[in-house]
């Protein structure tokens, strides 16, 4: 995990060609990918991950995808990595959501990110458990924002 962290795609991929499986949890629950799409700047280490196996719909402890923690963290590069690598705009979280619905979470929430996810045929109309929808996250975040 240091050398994804460090964004070391040599050493990540040196260690996956010696048979490290890289579909594990660390002690915080998160998986080489998922750790890996949330670092800016990442997308060697993303191509190294897949290409030694690691599994594009395999999620940390809380049932996030990489492309849920990219898509959170308005990682646009690493969500655009993800999407040429294989991955869907709609895997879904154990409530339901979305990488789309995670995008619009928070008031910084880069529009590129929104965007590749729609040109890639994301689900629209997402409904959590409160019955709102990513377009009600949007008007809120936007409310905080102005608020402020």
């Amino acid at each position: 995990m240091d050398y994804v962290q460090n964004r070391n795609a040599e050493k990540v991929e040196k260690w996956c060609n010696q048979g490290m499986d890289p579909n594990f949890h660390d002690s915080q629950g998160e998986t080489p990918l998922t750790l890996a799409a949330g670092i800016p700047n990442n997308r060697n280490v993303l191509i190294a991950l897949v290409g030694g196996g690691a599994h594009l719909d395999f999620r940390n402890s809380e049932g996030q995808t990489g492309m849920h923690k990219a898509a959170f963290l308005s990682i646009t590069e690493n969500v655009k990595t993800l999407l040429e690598l294989g991955a869907s705009p709609n895997y879904r979280d154990p409530i339901g959501l979305t990488p789309l619905y995670y995008s619009m979470l928070t008031t910084d929430s880069a529009d590129s990110v929104a965007e590749i996810l729609l040109s890639e045929a994301a689900e629209v109309g997402i409904i959590d458990m409160h019955g709102n929808h990513e377009l009600h996250q949007v008007c809120v975040s936007l409310t905080l924002f102005f608020c402020y």
